[in-house]
């Protein structure tokens, strides 16, 4: 198993020597278009600084998830939890804290994970109703890897991809710590399966999911592209509806799935929609998340009765459900890397909703000892 700093290194050497090999729609296709549009830092030149994503408040909504009975709309997320969502949430944050920790800054997200709930709610609900002990879910641009972790943590099988080089090196370690290091196949480490995916967890960077249409798998059940279908370059919207037909053709289930199609930079959901019509899709949930189907596939009827009050995992009868400050352990040695920023320009202080722990934060003493080895040249810290 390669160090983070390793992996770092075999990622952009493949990068480079994969992306020399394609055409000019397929490099354009999946170049990091809004991202780069926006200034977002979409890549890494150090392992160390990966812990960036472990979690982003930089955003208004973020005071939205303390509001009494919160609800995040376009995630279909209510933010009250049953305890088996807290006790997978909770692992979610011990794995990105780990995978941090070994990164040299520990850090725990704060509210990432939590507003994937939502969405995991849709999919296990659907699972239950269709009798499935488990599916098998392409989270195609999967941003820190949080919705796959709870769905491969709940028995299911993920598949990961994502075009950014920081947030694919991010799933990957991240699923690893969360996970176990048997259950995750980094494509990138271990090359592409021959014959089925036995592994729980695959990740699958951008040049292999390109070449995915030429592959025998036919086995996915949802393809979930959450907050990013508006945001992609249409080629590579248009690639991921042609593909989700083509790796669902043996699937019982065949869904594509999102709540949001994020920033409609490049599409608008009618321009999402008719791609999808003429990728061979039908709609048939509008709101509050958006479900299609394959055209002449059927499903059971009132499969979908529950869209408008979506069920909590795992829920007991007259069962307690935890609010968000009693799921999130909160440590000022331990907060997401832009809350400095956030708080000083008022967009969101965690302070002001939760008791935060070590008064005398390490960050400062982190942040001068990695000044330290840049400016006498020793970069090999972690």
């Amino acid at each position: 198993m390669p160090s983070p700093d390793e992996l770092l290194e075999l990622y952009n050497k493949t990068d480079i020597a994969k992306r020399s090999a394609l055409a000019v729609p397929e490099v354009q296709a999946f170049s990091t278009t809004t991202f780069d549009q926006i200034g977002w830092p979409h890549s890494v030149v150090r392992a160390a600084d990966l812990v960036r994503y472990a979690d982003w408040c930089n955003h208004p909504g973020a005071n939205d998830y303390f509001a009494d009975n919160a609800y995040l709309p376009t995630q279909c997320s209510t933010l009250l939890f049953t305890a088996e969502e807290v006790r997978l949430l909770r692992r979610i944050a011990e794995g990105a804290a780990v995978m941090t920790r070994s990164l040299g800054q520990e850090v725990r997200p704060l509210l990432n994970h939590l507003a994937q709930i939502g969405p995991f709610r849709i999919m296990m609900e659907i699972r239950k109703r269709l009798g499935r002990e488990r599916l098998t879910v392409f989270d195609v641009g999967a941003g820190s890897g949080y919705q796959a972790a709870l769905l491969a943590l709940a028995g299911n099988q993920a598949l990961l991809t994502d075009n950014a080089q920081g947030l694919y090196l991010f799933q990957s370690l991240f699923m690893k710590a969360c996970c176990g290091d048997e259950a995750v196949r980094d494509w990138v480490v271990d090359g592409r399966p021959e014959q089925g995916l036995s592994e729980l967890v695959h990740m699958v960077p951008w040049w292999d999911y390109l070449g995915l249409r030429h592959t025998a798998h036919s086995e996915v059940d949802i393809f979930f592209c959450n907050n990013n279908l508006g945001e992609m370059n249409y080629a590579a919207a248009a690639y991921t509806a042609f593909l989700a037909k083509k790796l669902m053709a043996s699937s019982k289930v065949k869904m594509f799935l999102f709540t949001c199609i994020g920033s409609p930079k490049q599409s608008a959901i009618e321009m999402i929609d008719e791609l999808l019509k003429r990728a061979g899709f039908v709609n048939v949930v509008w709101g509050p998340f958006w479900l299609y189907t394959l055209k002449g596939h059927s499903l059971p009827a009132n499969l979908f009765d529950f869209a408008s009050d979506i069920p909590k995992w795992a829920a007991e009868p007259g069962g307690r459900l935890y609010t968000v400050r009693e799921v999130i352990d909160a440590d000022k040695d331990t907060l997401p890397t832009d809350l400095d920023f956030v708080t000083f320009t008022g967009v969101f202080d965690p302070a002001k909703y939760l008791p935060l722990k070590n008064e005398a934060s390490s960050r400062p003493i982190a942040i001068l000892s990695r000044l330290r080895d840049f400016l006498t040249g020793d970069n090999s810290r972690g």
